[in-house]
């Protein structure tokens, strides 16, 4: 998974982007913290598999997170998601919501039939409605109810570009620090052989 996921993360940067586009939002995961992702730890937390570290959610799993956009226009949302066993309904969903969860954007659902685990479903989207908007909450979930159904999001990124308008203070960024332990850094640690 971490060679095909650095393969698709490569493919991402390949891809032009906009002169002058912000990383608002930058997750790989690799220093075991959650990025900014706020979720109950007995249902998110990090795995790693082959050396690589993921956002795992169990069944029923959500994590939110919420930035502005204020000043920024030209929304673009890239992430992956691998998902296992979803079950007959179960799906990986990623979304954003501008009016406080009461509307939600698609911006990825992962369905039975994408779900073998290895296979990465990434996307890379545009999202002109997320533009100067001064509180979008982003929001990562596995709906499924089956106790064996997980999803895996990896290489979230939302860029944008400044538009010389009034802006939110600078995004947070994951730290490039030393990772710490995953307890000290306030998140669960997901071993695959874990029963």
């Amino acid at each position: 998974m971490k060679y095909l996921a650095a393969a698709v993360f490569a493919a991402a940067l390949a891809m032009p982007a906009a002169a002058g586009a912000e990383a608002l939002v930058s997750n790989d995961f690799q220093n075991y913290g959650n990025g900014g992702w706020d979720g109950d730890p007995k249902r998110v937390g990090t795995s790693e598999y082959a050396g690589n570290v993921t956002l795992r959610f169990a069944p029923q799993g959500i994590a939110t997170r919420t930035i502005s956009t204020s000043g920024y226009a030209g929304v673009t949302v890239n992430l992956t998601f691998y998902a296992l066993m979803l079950g007959p309904h179960g799906q990986c969903v990623a979304e954003a919501s501008i009016d406080d969860g009461a509307n939600w954007i698609r911006i990825l659902r992962v369905s039975p039939g994408g779900d073998n685990g290895l296979k990465p479903n990434f996307v890379s989207k545009a999202l002109p409605e997320l533009d100067n908007q001064a509180k979008v909450i982003l929001r990562l979930k596995n709906t499924s109810k089956d106790e064996n159904a997980n999803c895996w999001a990896d290489n979230i990124q939302v860029t944008a570009n400044a538009t010389g308008g009034p802006r939110a203070a600078a995004p947070a960024q994951a730290s490039a620090q030393t990772p710490a332990a995953p307890e000290a850094a306030g998140t669960v640690v997901w071993d695959p052989n874990e029963k």
